[in-house]
Order: C-alpha cells, then sequence, then structure tokens
C-alpha cells in the first residue's frame, strides 16, 4: 500500500506539473496576444493625431504652424470648450487621451521652411516600465499604417504620410504639406487637384474672377458680378444684355446695340439703290459704295451725283389703255422707252422697254 500510494504521489505531482506549464504557456500566449493588440491600438490613436495634424496644415496653410516641439496635444483641441486646450480650433476631441500605452509618448517637431511643413511625431519604443520591447513596434506601425491610406477602389489605395520604425523599434510619423503626398485641397493654394471635380449639384458662390483655359459647358444660366476672362473662344448663339434685354448681339442675325465704338466695321452686301429696305439699315452696294434705307429704299450716300452709264438686262413688258396706260416696270427695272399702235383712234396697245440702269457718281 506504501508503494501504490507514492505512485500516486508522484503522478500527481507530474500532473500538476504540466498543467502548470500549460498555464504558463497560455498565460505567456495570452500576454502576447494581448500586448499585440495593445500595440496596434497605440498605432491606431497615434494615427489619428498625424491625421489632425494634416487637417490642422490644410486649414491654417503654408503659414502655420511655426518650427516648434510639441509634447501635448493641446494645440490641437478646441480651447474655448476644452480645458487646458490652447488651439482654436477641434482637430481632437476634448478627451482624447495626451498618453499611450506602452510608455509610448507624443513628441511631435515640425519644421517650416519657405512655407514647406514637415512634422515629424516620435512615439518612442514600447515597454512594460521594466524593459523595452522593440518587437512590438511592428504592431504599432502596422496600427498606424491604418489611418494612412485612402481606398480608391478595390485593390487601388494611395499612401499620403509615412510612418515607420528604426532599428532600435522607435517608431516615428511624419506628415507634410508636400503636394505630391497631401490628400487635402488645402484653402492656400498650394495643392492642386488631380481630378475632375463632381460638385453634386451644388453652388460655387463668391468667386471673384473666373480665368478658363478650355471649355465652359452649363446646362442653365452662369452668372458672375465680377468678370469672365477666356483665353480661347466664347461661343454661344446671342449674348443679351443682362440689365436690359432689348439690347442683344446674335452673329448669325440680326443684333441690337446702343453704340458701337470700333476701329473698322466691315459691312458685307450686294444692295441696290431705289430697292426696298428696312428703314434705318446701313449697307453696301456691290462694288463698296456705301448706302443707307431712307423712307423705305436704299439710298447712296458716297458724296457724288449718279450719273446713268448704260443699260443691262432690258426686256419688253406690254401694256394698254392709251399712251397713258399702265406701263409698269419691276424693281430694279426702270421704263427707258415705249412703242404703242393707234394714234387718234382713241385707243391704243402701249408697251414698256425695262431695263437695270448702270450708274456711277460723278
Amino acid at each position: 500500500m506504501k508503494k501504490q500510494h507514492g505512485m500516486i504521489t508522484t503522478e500527481l505531482a507530474i500532473g500538476v506539473l504540466v498543467v502548470s506549464l500549460l498555464f504558463g504557456l497560455y498565460t505567456v500566449i495570452t500576454r502576447g496576444e494581448n500586448l499585440d493588440k495593445i500595440a496596434e491600438h497605440s498605432g491606431k490613436m497615434a494615427g489619428q493625431v498625424n491625421n489632425a495634424i494634416r487637417a490642422y496644415i490644410a486649414e491654417r496653410g503654408s503659414s502655420a504652424p511655426a518650427s516648434a516641439t510639441y509634447t501635448s496635444l493641446g494645440w490641437l483641441k478646441d480651447a474655448a470648450t476644452c480645458s487646458g486646450a490652447t488651439g482654436t480650433m477641434a482637430f481632437l476631441p476634448c478627451d482624447f487621451p495626451e498618453t499611450l500605452d506602452l510608455g509610448l509618448t507624443y513628441r511631435i517637431t515640425v519644421t517650416n521652411t519657405a512655407g514647406r511643413i514637415l512634422s515629424t511625431m516620435t512615439l518612442g519604443i514600447p515597454n512594460d516600465s521594466t524593459e523595452n520591447l522593440p518587437y512590438l513596434s511592428g504592431q504599432v506601425v502596422t496600427g498606424a499604417k491604418g489611418s494612412d491610406v485612402l481606398s480608391l477602389a478595390p485593390g487601388v489605395s494611395n499612401t499620403y504620410y509615412t510612418v515607420a520604425d528604426d532599428a532600435n523599434g522607435n517608431v516615428r510619423l511624419t506628415a507634410s504639406n508636400d503636394p505630391a503626398t497631401d490628400m487635402y485641397l488645402r484653402k492656400d493654394g498650394t495643392v492642386l487637384p488631380t481630378a475632375d471635380f463632381d460638385w453634386n449639384n451644388h453652388r460655387i458662390d463668391n468667386i471673384s474672377d473666373l480665368a478658363v483655359n478650355n471649355t465652359i459647358s452649363a446646362g442653365s444660366d452662369i452668372t458672375s458680378g465680377r468678370n469672365v476672362t477666356a483665353t480661347g473662344y466664347m461661343s454661344g448663339s446671342s449674348f443679351i444684355d443682362r440689365d436690359d434685354s432689348n439690347y442683344y448681339v446674335d452673329p448669325s442675325a440680326d443684333s441690337r446695340v446702343e453704340n458701337l465704338d470700333a476701329n473698322m466695321i466691315v459691312l458685307r452686301g450686294d444692295f441696290v439703290e431705289g430697292t426696298a429696305c428696312t428703314t434705318e439699315a446701313v449697307g453696301t452696294t456691290s462694288d463698296g459704295r456705301l448706302m443707307s434705307c431712307v423712307a423705305g429704299l436704299w439710298k447712296r450716300h458716297d458724296g457724288g451725283t449718279p450719273v446713268v452709264t448704260g443699260y443691262k438686262n432690258c426686256f419688253w413688258k406690254e401694256g394698254q389703255g392709251g399712251i397713258w396706260g399702265p406701263k409698269i416696270c419691276p424693281s430694279p427695272y426702270v421704263q427707258v422707252g415705249h412703242n404703242y399702235n393707234g394714234v387718234g383712234s382713241g385707243y391704243a396697245y402701249h408697251n414698256a422697254y425695262c431695263c437695270e440702269l448702270t450708274m456711277e457718281l460723278r
């Protein structure tokens, strides 16, 4: 019985040892997993701070922030609502933690060189207050990179700031207003868009001047309180005076303006003197002589006396009713002669000889 008792005791001791080893291994594994999660969470928090810095730069422009080193986050919080804060806008909420787990701290160095801003945030080496844990730096970087990428489409993304750890495990995050790595269209105009904008049917107000290098297309009215400048052509079926719609310009039809001041006006016409026209109109003959429409007929005004120099396109037009019967030639022809029969008989056929006149000023 004593021997059997000793065997049971030995087996029990072995069992306890195995359980202890398994529990210890479980504890180590669990602690490692927890540390990984804590490290990744700290990285995510640091990434949010870095995004807040980028938003600060986008909002304030290339003149801010000034070159300095910050060890707290108060400058990114609104002093009007957050106790101890020194900022004027809420780039971070009031309750955003000032410290990170694993002994990581915010040390933010900002340099501003002629408007080119570079922010470097150093977190340090992860530790548990007794020793450094540089193997956790990778998890911190992984967490921070989650705030580093903007997804554009499945399998496509853009990276906008740098996060990495060095050989010793120090984690650093950088941000700048370099146009190549800045996702914001900043108010100071130093970052330019790289694709078309869809304003989703919203207005753009308060533009001082609009300079366009290509085509402007609009489905409705374009209204500007200032100048609209184009380096190319502006096209439209007609242009109307916004102050008085009775005045307009239509390049292919009638136009109406109050005054026209120009170095040269070219009038292209083939009008004939004495033919019908619209009163007050101005035109030219086929050889460029100036005419105006007086009482519904074209009249030349080029400073000479018109003299008939010949006839053309002549023909006889029959008429009746005596010598003084109807003998009207159609415009632009005029009667230059006539013939008739039955003189003295009280009745005669009267034919008119119609011709176009060739004239010149003398």
